[in-house]
């Protein structure tokens, strides 16, 4: 049985809640495609483990997940943009407030 992280749970609710209703079903798809294509990666991945050992093959694909991450960032503004969108959105919506922790 594997362990899902809590934080999973707060990020779909997180994002039924903020996202609007006509995109909803688009952000969820992509959301639903990331574990869909997960599979996809340990192809080249195992390949070069299988050629070079498997700390130059994690190496490898953190770097690659890095620069994408990077480009991705740098050629989106929605994505430079988003904590600018967020903090619009709760303001919109006063029930979605931080709870101060009493732990």
């Amino acid at each position: 049985m594997t362990r899902r992280d809590p934080a999973d749970h707060y990020d779909g609710t997180v994002i039924q809640i903020l996202i609007p209703d006509a995109v909803r079903g688009r952000v969820m798809s992509l959301m639903m495609m990331t574990f869909g294509l997960t599979p996809l990666g340990t192809l080249p991945v195992s390949a070069a483990a299988q050629a070079w050992g498997a700390p130059v093959a994690v190496a490898g694909a953190s770097l690659v997940t890095i620069v994408s991450g990077v480009l991705f960032y740098l050629c989106s503004g929605a994505l430079r943009n988003i904590d600018a969108a967020s903090r619009v959105a709760l303001e919109l919506t006063p029930q979605l407030q931080p709870v101060p922790s009493t732990v």
